[in-house]
């Protein structure tokens, strides 16, 4: 495959005028002429705006979206890594460019409120697993971003599984027990060490044969565990800073690697913050299910489990029936959503 990284950069075409996207310049229409000589592909990468798409009979092409593409992912980014898309060869270009004519409509996404703006960034698409990659130092595990990733992940139907790497600097006997109440709500949990192959083996059964996106904080190791899962050096590591004690923005693009066993991983750029797209404060509760039990059970409807008197929710927390810690990052969530 070409590398990805020395593919050039490449002018989008101009738009045209059909229905106006806020995320890129294309434009885009749900139905139209799909030309015989299109290829069908799979988007394997994205870094700015080069996209690189891998067809089964015609090997790996950069391309760059139509002024007008045809989907039916309406109020989406156009393409994500993911995509199964249809392109069109470019005609007398040197090198294998083409241009993407259609998007096929997604079964699932993995996306977060895009930094700054009122959007969403879909950064994958048509996937089975999200791995959440968290570490155990350099930077600490951060249980309100890992909530975050939870609740996103259900909100988008997709599993989630929890990783917690780098256990091989830690001697801290109380690890797996904070994340009891994780296993208690029954989320996959695995402790490992990406550097060291420690838990590796289990985790690749478990990924077997799916498609994956890896998300997580910078220098938590999420480019260590995909050199480790695919047994050679895919990916550039990079140490975390010692000034912040948080980690560097070693990857810079979305990239898909394939493994042996059949899964596909979808590595990420790292995060320090995640914003939920798509979820309206009312409905936050219901993605916190160790409140299924007492949400029928409250005064009033619909209730915040915030302030209202006779909260079935509250009373459970003041009686040690709900974890403290997650009833604050719920507070810290609650207070985020508009």
């Amino acid at each position: 495959m070409k590398d990805f990284e020395k593919l050039s950069d490449r002018k989008k075409t101009p738009s045209l005028k059909f229905k106006k996207r806020k995320v890129t310049r294309s434009l885009t229409k749900t139905e139209g002429f799909i030309s015989d000589i299109a290829l069908k592909g799979l988007v394997c990468g994205i870094s700015g705006t080069r996209i690189l798409v891998e067809t089964e009979s015609s090997g790996c092409f950069e391309c760059t979206t139509a002024g007008v593409v045809i989907t039916k992912n309406e109020n989406q980014s156009i393409v994500a890594v993911g995509d199964v898309v249809y392109i069109l060869p470019d005609k007398n270009q040197s090198g294998k460019t083409a241009t993407i004519i259609k998007v096929e409509e997604r079964r699932n996404h993995f996306s977060r409120k895009e930094v700054g703006y009122e959007k969403e960034d879909v950064i994958a698409a048509n996937i089975d697993i999200l791995i959440v990659m968290l570490s155990v130092k350099s930077p600490k595990y951060n249980k309100r971003l890992l909530d975050r990733f939870l609740v996103t992940a259900e909100l988008n139907n997709v599993e989630p599984i929890i990783c917690i790497n780098k256990i091989d600097l830690s001697d801290d006997i109380n690890l797996k027990s904070d994340f009891d109440i994780y296993k208690k709500l029954k989320y996959q949990t695995f402790f490992i060490s990406a550097k060291e192959l420690i838990g590796m083996n289990e985790l690749k059964e478990i990924i077997n044969d799916k498609t994956c996106v890896l998300s997580g904080p910078s220098g938590s190791g999420k480019s260590t565990f995909i050199n480790s899962m695919m047994g050679k050096s895919k990916q550039f590591v990079q140490e975390t800073s010692n000034k912040t004690n948080k980690g560097r923005h070693t990857t810079s693009s979305v990239k898909m690697f394939k493994l042996s066993n059949g899964s596909r991983i979808i590595d990420t750029p790292g995060v320090r913050e995640f914003g939920i797209w798509g979820l309206e404060k009312s409905e936050l509760a219901l993605y916190f299910h160790e409140f299924d039990d007492f949400n029928p059970k409250c005064k009033y409807y619909p209730c915040t489990h915030t302030h209202e008197p006779e909260c079935a929710v509250i009373d459970a927390l003041e009686k040690g029936m709900i974890d403290y810690g997650r009833y604050e990052s719920y507070l810290n969530l609650f207070d985020s959503l508009s």
